[in-house]
This record gives structure tokens, sequence and C-alpha cells, in this order.
């Protein structure tokens, strides 16, 4: 008896194909990272803008740069008034030289006159004059430094054309009551270079 194998072909299952779900916590770890990115360039751009505006201030606040003319007017008034009272033998004229802002009555309330640089060196021609001018203004550490020379200049009798200069140093400091400057610096007395021969000009 012949018997028929019967062969059964068993299909495999077929495989399930796994779906995946965003996971809440997955999302908020994205947002979150994005948020931060956000952040993270703000605060850069912030940081530019202030380190961009720390420059400007420190372009336009430079403390090495002279005083306007406004404080410079204040100075030379706070000078004058010193000058006034510890002069021997006394200057009553003030060059222009450099403080082409100031006024004629700025000088004169202060006992002083003010005269035109050209004015002082036609008059050297035929007299002696002593006169004051304001050489320099220069900014340090919050204190102007004022160079201020006592220039006595001309043409004597019998003496021939001399020019001598002492050089004095005031400091003036703003206060609230206003600029106040004090002597800080006279010169030293040099009785062999005090009087300058003068060659034609000065």
């Amino acid at each position: 008896m012949t018997t028929d194998a019967i062969i059964q072909i068993v299909e495999p299952e077929p495989r399930k194909r796994h779906t995946f779900v965003n996971s809440p916590r997955l999302v908020n770890f994205s947002t979150v990272g994005f948020w931060l990115l956000q952040m993270a360039k703000l605060v850069s751009i912030i940081s530019l803008l202030l380190f961009g505006s720390a420059l400007v201030v420190s372009a336009t606040q430079d403390p090495g740069a002279a005083p306007s003319n406004a404080d410079k007017a204040a100075i030379i008034e706070s000078v004058l008034d010193l000058e006034l009272v510890s002069q021997l033998p006394p200057f009553s004229n003030v060059s222009s030289e450099n403080i082409q802002f100031m006024s004629p009555s700025q000088v004169s309330k202060h006992g002083f006159t003010l005269v035109a640089d050209g004015q002082l060196r036609e008059w050297q021609e035929s007299d002696v004059e002593r006169y004051l001018v304001f050489k320099r203004f220069s900014m340090r550490d919050g204190v102007v430094v004022i160079a201020l020379s006592r220039i006595t200049a001309g043409t004597g009798c019998f003496s021939g054309r001399f020019y001598n200069e002492l050089i004095y140093t005031y400091e003036a400091r703003q206060t609230p009551d206003g600029w106040v400057a004090q002597l800080t610096r006279r010169p030293m007395p040099d009785f062999f270079t005090a009087r300058k021969l003068l060659h034609g000009t000065r």
C-alpha cells in the first residue's frame, strides 16, 4: 500500500511593522534645545552691542583730550584771579594767542586786558611789553593742566631786542562751584638764559 506523503507548506507569518510614536519627552527636549540656541544667539548679539557702546563711550571720553572752549574760559578766569595776586612785577596784558574764544569783557573783569597777538608783536618793535600767554591745555586723569607763560619782550633803549619767558604750571579741577585752579609749579630762575637776544624775529 502506497502512502502518499502529505506535505503541508506552512508559510511564515508576516513581520509586524513597528510604528514609532513621538514621545512627549523627546518633543520636550527638542523644544528646549531650540530655545536655548535662540537665547544663546540673543546673548551674543547683546554682548556685541554692549561692547560697541563701550568703545564709542571710550572714544568720546578720551581722558587725554583737551577740554571744551567753555571749560577753558572758566579755567582761564580762575587762573587770572590767582595771577592778579601773585605777580611781581605785574603783567596786565593777556595775549589772544590760543584763547581766541575769550571776549575782552571776560578778561577785563579779572583786572587784565585782552590784546591781539599781532598787536603785541607790533608794540615790541619800539617798547618793552609784559604779557601772559596761555600756551597749552591738556587733560590728565580728570585734571586740566595749564601751561602759562609770563613773557617780557621788546626793544630796550640801550640793550636792543630781548625775550624772556617764564612758564608756570597750573592745575584745574571741576568742583560743584565750577573750575578751580591752583599753581603747582614755578619756573626755576636761570640768570644766564633768562635773557635771549633776538635776531630779526622771535
